[in-house]
This record gives C-alpha cells, sequence and structure tokens, in this order.
C-alpha cells in the first residue's frame, strides 16, 4: 500500500482568501508556464544537454523544459541567483563548462550526445564522471561536483516553485494569509492535505 496526497488538495486552495492576491497571481501564473520560453544564452547543443541533465534530477519530467528555460533566461539576463561556490567561475561560465565537460564525455564514452542517450546510459556517464573514473584531471573532477551540486540546487529550488510540484508532496506553505492556528508537532489544520491511501497493489 503506498500513501500520497491527492494533489487538488493543494491546488484548490489557490482560489482560497488562504493565499494573498499577490502569492495568487504568481503561482497561478506559473501554473502556465509548463513549456518554457525556448533558448535564449546557450548553444542548442548546449540547451538540450540542459535539458537531458535536469530530466535526470527532477520527478516529473513535464517541468524539465520550464526549469531550463528559466535558468537560460537568467543566463541570459546575466543575474544570479544568490549564491555560487567560490571555486566556480560565473554562472554563465560554470554552465557553458560543465555542459560542455559532460558532452564531451559522453561523445568520448558512446559516440553519442548526452541528450541522445537513454536514460540508464546518462546516469552511468554522470555517475562515472562523479566518482572519477572516467575524468581526465583532479580540476575537472572538483569542478563537476561542484557543478552537479549548483544545478541540483537551483533546478530543485526552480522545480518546487510550481504549484503542481509542491501538491505532489502535500506542501500547502503558501496559503498563510490567514495565518496558522495548530503550530504543535505533527499538528494540521483541518484545510492542510491529507495523506491518502494509494493502489494497494503498489
Amino acid at each position: 500500500m503506498s500513501l500520497s496526497y491527492d494533489p487538488e488538495q493543494v491546488l484548490r486552495l489557490l482560489d482560497t482568501a488562504r493565499v494573498d492576491p499577490q502569492t495568487k497571481k504568481v503561482l497561478k501564473d506559473r501554473r502556465s508556464e509548463h513549456n518554457g520560453s525556448g533558448r535564449e544564452y546557450f548553444e542548442t547543443s548546449q540547451f538540450e544537454s540542459l535539458k537531458a541533465l535536469i530530466a535526470r534530477v527532477l520527478p516529473d519530467s513535464k517541468f524539465t523544459l520550464a526549469v531550463s528555460s528559466q535558468i537560460d533566461h537568467r543566463l541570459f539576463k546575466n543575474e544570479g541567483n544568490g549564491w555560487r561556490y567560490g571555486a566556480l567561475p560565473v554562472d554563465g561560465e560554470a554552465y557553458v563548462k560543465g555542459l560542455n565537460l559532460i558532452e564531451g564525455y559522453a561523445l568520448h564514452e558512446y559516440q553519442k550526445s548526452f541528450a541522445c542517450l537513454d536514460s540508464e546510459d546518462q546516469d552511468r556517464l554522470l555517475g562515472l564522471m562523479i566518482d572519477g573514473r572516467i575524468v581526465a584531471s583532479q580540476e575537472d573532477l572538483n569542478f563537476i561536483n561542484l557543478f552537479f551540486e549548483e544545478i541540483l540546487g537551483e533546478s530543485t529550488e526552480l522545480y518546487y516553485s510550481y504549484p503542481e510540484a509542491l501538491a505532489e508532496i502535500g506542501c500547502a506553505s503558501f496559503a498563510a494569509a490567514l495565518g496558522f492556528n495548530k503550530i504543535g508537532l505533527n499538528e494540521k489544520e483541518a484545510w492542510e492535505p491529507r495523506l491518502e491511501n494509494g493502489d494497494a497493489n503498489e
């Protein structure tokens, strides 16, 4: 038996007074952005590698293009995301270098672009790189591990900015306009999402 949240428990809160007007507008607008805005900063091959890499990180592939496009657009505007490792170059340079390294090792190991590999081979390649088993130098190994942490952090943050993603984990923290009365350990308001029984055969 599995337990899960009914996404509608979270999404229907968007139409209530529990969400302040500005937050409501942002989240509702974001629901229509799944297709993303495409490529502005990266070269085509780099953007394809970015999408393929993010697809290995996110639990729901329908957000792959949207998250990739948000990263691309941020770099196009030459904006930071609030932090970076001191050992890495500025974000745009780090992303380009990281994606080019992944593509180079994919071509070396499989004679195919990273985006053209199946998911198992993509995971295998990334694992070999992280473990240092195919990386050409210690410098590349140090860089790629920090780069993977960077892209994991940013893509996860962007993914959970979508209300549908929050709904998957039953998170209704955005519905705070009227406050909370139950604040004890494991206490829930009557309107907060509850876990439901899933398919008993799962």
